[in-house]
């Protein structure tokens, strides 16, 4: 499944400027201007994610970040490299390796997916490092996020796509959509 979004996502992140759009996703709002909660038909259902911008990089550069309700994907415009790693930190703290896919996107690993989570969900900022080569010691790129919001955007698409996000934020959705998608049940 995530080589699957990956690979859409990214498509449609290299097709967009500043007001990214894909055809059939449908905004749910904007948290704190940092996130947005988005649902989008895929595979014939309906997924959810929280986008965000890297704050160090203009809108045109596309520094996107996608979390779906149980993993993160990093997939900037400007790509990323194909022989390349990554990690992701939350306040500085303890960094979660990043393996980076055919220059397009960048997952922690399964084992990672959940932790990495809890602690966006916890943080107030998040950093992500890419590099070329296998070593970290040529850090070719830094992305900055800011958290503000995240929460809050989460639990939106909680209540959208209907999956509980206590194991993330450490409490029940309380939320219900706020109407009905087209084409959507």
């Amino acid at each position: 499944m995530r080589a699957i979004v990956a690979t859409s996502l990214f498509a449609v992140a290299l097709a967009s400027t500043a007001a990214r759009a894909q055809v059939d996703e449908i905004s749910l709002g904007w948290y704190a201007d940092n996130w947005e909660a988005t649902t989008f038909p895929m595979d014939g259902q309906w997924e959810c994610s929280v986008d965000s911008l890297a704050d160090n990089y203009p809108d045109f550069a596309g520094a996107w970040v996608f979390v779906f309700p149980t993993y993160l994907q990093f997939s900037p415009n400007e790509g990323l490299p194909m022989n390349g790693g990554g990690r992701v930190s939350i306040d500085g703290g303890p960094s979660f390796d990043m393996a980076l896919y055919n220059g397009q996107a960048g997952f922690v690993s399964d084992a990672d997916d959940l932790p990495l989570l809890q602690s966006i969900a916890h943080g107030s900022e998040m950093t992500i490092e890419v590099w070329n080569g296998v070593q970290s010691g040529a850090t070719t790129r830094e992305y900055v996020y800011s958290l503000d919001g995240f929460r809050e955007a989460y639990l939106r698409i909680a209540a959208e796509c209907n999956f509980d996000p206590s194991p993330v934020l450490d409490q029940s959705v309380a939320l219900a959509p706020s109407q009905a998608l087209p084409g959507k049940n």
